[in-house]
């Protein structure tokens, strides 16, 4: 059996002195990390929304108007989407208390040298004896208080970056599952994945908790009565953390003995419960916002329902640029047209939905490119048109006519329809754009409601 390796030895004095030199000049660094930290972080939950909404579009092969069932890849996708926004919270606020801290500390060391003679306690007036002597013994020195601050703030910043490295070993292994399972749904027909894909979660999900596992056997006194079985155990759960964490295993763990070994065991515990506490709060503050957001609303009459509310991201001239449309807009919330346009976005989750239903033709082999393109995209454009139903107040809008489309505003793919506004009533108009129910045959469910006025 291989022996362990030797432990690195002490530095001389030399780099010892050198090292704590250093230290004593890591402020600048430190304010120059959490600036440009709280910079580039502070945009990360913006960045975070864009490449979720990018993958729901052009990714996501199920849970297309309901929630994705099971506790597969979409459900991966939902909950990686609000881990990694609290997380870029979390960091931003390390950062910011960090730079916050650390600007103080350079205040109080001009003001210790504008006052060098320290706080001099019996030239403060309204204090008596005893108070003088007690503050005195509380507050210390101002140079001790400096001191203690600027441990204060390294430690703050040491800190942030173990949360950040606790995040990167999340995500890898999140980002891992996230492949797998998308490699496996390429390969597997996708009844078979939507029966396993469960099980096949769990199997990875176990797979992860190999180097707990390992941890526990090794701590157990069964273990540490067998040096050698003591000894592989510990080789495997190191093996297989390397595997899982290839980047961040050593710097995680050395910061984190690092903690652990210099501060008491209940202090250890009291960091750990505060930032798993914050950590759910926001996780289920941020689900709230993400499922409904009019939970958070204390306003007890004002309502959230799309008939009756106008939504900007339904409407060309109001939706901010660059915002997803997701289900469906028209061109202008007050009409003076004798048209209104209409754009029904298609994400890729409606791939499976539309295949299940309306198969792709089967065409001659013999038939030129160009034709058999043509007879395709009539055949995909019947399908839309038979899939969604159209209604304008209470008329249905038959034959709209889809062409494709990509939308200018965010590059979203879709339909598009001129619906005229002839039977269009004066004043308030509503357009629903609804779908066959998956699970009742011959149902509709709502894809959107659209209000608008008509008013040529």
């Amino acid at each position: 059996m291989p022996e362990l390796p030797m432990p690195v030895p002490e530095p001389n004095d030399e780099p010892q002195e050198w090292l704590k030199e250093l230290a004593t000049k890591s402020w600048e660094p430190e304010l120059i990390i959490s600036a440009a930290s709280i910079y580039l972080i502070s945009s990360l939950p913006e960045w975070i929304d864009g490449v979720y909404l990018h993958y729901e579009i052009n990714w996501a092969q199920s849970g297309y108007l309901e929630a994705a069932a099971g506790v597969g890849i979409e459900l991966l996708a939902s909950l990686g989407l609000l881990f990694f926004k609290c997380a870029a919270y979390m960091l931003t606020a390390a950062f910011v208390a960090h730079f916050t801290l650390r600007a103080f500390w350079v205040a109080t060391i001009g003001l210790l040298s504008v006052f060098p003679q320290d706080i001099e306690y019996d030239r403060l007036p309204k204090l008596g004896d005893h108070a003088k002597k007690a503050m005195r013994i509380q507050l210390g020195t101002f140079q001790s208080f400096i001191v203690r601050l600027d441990r204060t703030c390294s430690t703050l910043l040491s800190i942030a970056f173990l949360i950040a490295l606790s995040i990167a070993n999340i995500s890898i292994i999140y980002l891992a599952m996230f492949i797998l399972l998308s490699f496996v749904r390429l390969v597997v027909p996708i009844g078979i994945m939507e029966e396993y894909e469960v099980v096949l979660y769990f199997v990875f999900l176990a797979l992860t908790l190999l180097p707990a596992v390992f941890m526990g056997l090794g701590n157990t006194k069964w273990a540490k009565k067998r040096p050698d079985l003591e000894t592989r155990l510990f080789r495997w759960q190191w093996a297989a953390t390397g595997i899982l964490f290839p980047f961040t295993r050593d710097p995680f763990t050395r910061l984190g003995y690092m903690f652990q070994s210099n501060i008491s065991r209940s202090a250890y515990n009291r960091y750990k419960l505060l930032i798993g506490v914050t950590l759910s709060v926001l996780l289920l503050f941020f689900k709230l916002q993400h499922d409904a957001g009019n939970r958070l609303d204390t306003r007890t009459y004002y309502g959230t329902d799309e008939p009756y509310r106008v939504y900007p991201v339904h409407y060309d001239n109001l939706r901010t640029k660059g915002e997803l449309i997701r289900t469906a807009s028209i061109h202008t919330d007050v009409l003076k047209d004798n048209y209104l346009k209409l754009f029904i976005a298609y994400p890729k989750m409606l791939d499976a939905v539309l295949r299940s239903r309306w198969p792709e033709p089967i065409l001659p082999d013999n038939m030129p490119r160009e034709q058999a393109r043509a007879k395709r995209n009539e055949a995909n454009l019947a399908g839309f048109s038979a899939y969604f139903k159209i209604y304008v107040n209470d008329s249905l809008r038959t034959d709209p006519g889809f062409l494709w489309h990509t939308h200018p505003n965010a590059n979203e793919r879709g339909v598009l329809a001129y619906l005229s506004a002839k039977g269009f009533r004066l004043g308030p108009n509503q357009l629903r754009v609804t779908a066959p129910r998956t699970d009742s045959v011959g149902k509709e469910q709502r894809v959107t409601v659209i209000p608008f006025w008509y008013m040529p």
